[in-house]
């Protein structure tokens, strides 16, 4: 909401309202769905003076679900350097300590299937 006020009212800028919700939403790797989002809470807030509520559970489980993958990602690549990489890396992953405190908070699947993961 911030940035999309900020260029909204930067006078250097000129962007129009849907143009600074648009290239707010861009840069957060969203689209015009999330545009119309930021400016309905815009609109929200400066008609209440509330802030959006957030449904953390969505969040955290939107959270992970982008975040794992990208921890995965770096941990496969780091047994790549030593050794092909396999299913049973994969499944030894998610076992992880760290990796397991995170699911736990979240409601998601502790484990994971070879099937699945293959």
């Amino acid at each position: 909401m911030l940035d999309t006020l900020n260029l909204y009212l930067d006078p250097e800028a000129s962007y129009t309202w849907c143009q600074a919700s648009l290239v707010t939403s861009n840069i957060q790797g969203h689209g015009i769905y999330h545009a119309q989002n930021i400016c309905t809470w815009i609109h929200s807030f400066l008609n209440c003076g509330k802030l959006p509520s957030i449904d953390l559970g969505t969040f955290i489980q939107w959270f992970l679900m982008m975040k794992i993958p990208l921890m995965a990602s770096l941990y496969l690549l780091e047994i790549s350097k030593k050794s092909s990489v396999c299913a049973q890396d994969i499944m030894d992953y998610v076992q992880l300590p760290d990796v397991q405190g995170k699911l736990t908070g979240s409601g998601l699947k502790l484990k994971i299937s070879l099937q699945t993961v293959q």
